[in-house]
């Protein structure tokens, strides 16, 4: 997590899920312990490799194959993160809705 001065003020990895509908979920998870952790609602950035087609709205070409072919957007929208843009690695951007 980065702070408004740009410093790093929390650094986690989660190991990836091999299931597709785990994947949205574990995020959700993720989002919520630092929501806990800060106290309070947070920005999410999520990149990817691989994007969504602007034809389908699918996800392709992501090195975690199980996603490709799912609408990541609408999944994560499901829970609660909305997508305000998808690009491939970090110029992807997903925000909380507080």
């Amino acid at each position: 997590m980065l702070g408004r001065d740009d410093e790093v003020k929390i650094n986690r990895r989660v190991a990836t899920r091999r299931n597709d509908d785990d994947i949205p979920k574990a995020i959700d998870e993720f989002v919520g312990w630092l929501e806990t952790a800060v106290n309070s609602p947070c920005s999410v950035d999520i990149g990817m490799f691989g994007n969504i087609s602007p034809q389908s709205g699918l996800v392709k070409n992501v090195n975690t194959a199980v996603l490709n072919g799912r609408s990541l957007d609408r999944d994560l929208s499901a829970l609660r993160i909305f997508a305000l843009g998808f690009d491939n690695d970090d110029h992807s951007l997903l925000d909380l809705k507080p």
